[in-house]
């Protein structure tokens, strides 16, 4: 054995070899699989989808009191007032409670001319 080859079995198991790339290594799938994998995937985010609009509908529109019970309450307080005038139109202020504090009624009714 000469030193050369010596050496070279001693780096051998000194160092990492990089495995070569053979076709046992790496199983090839068909493209009947990945189109299946693809599929299905595509499906599930389409019915996620479709789960979170539904859920959207039913908490925003068909009851809007099960995500928030105050906004509730504030809309079924205002129709029942819009119901006992109907003719009256509706003014109505948003904003922080500076602008809840700045609005007075009371004068807004003694202003208002007589029907």
């Amino acid at each position: 054995m000469t030193p050369g080859t010596r050496l070279a079995q001693l780096l051998q198991l000194v160092l990492p070899t990089r495995a070569t790339p053979t076709a046992t290594t790496v199983p090839a799938q068909p493209r009947s699989q990945r189109r299946g994998a693809r599929a299905t995937i595509i499906g599930f985010a389409l019915v996620l989808f479709g789960l979170h609009l539904a859920a959207l509908f039913v908490l925003d529109h068909a009851s809007p009191g099960f995500r928030d019970p105050e906004y509730a309450r504030r809309v079924t307080r205002l129709r029942s007032r819009m119901a006992e005038n109907p003719g009256r139109p509706l003014v109505m202020v948003v904003g922080s409670s500076r602008a809840a504090m700045g609005v007075h009624p009371a004068a807004w009714e003694s202003t208002r001319t007589s029907d």
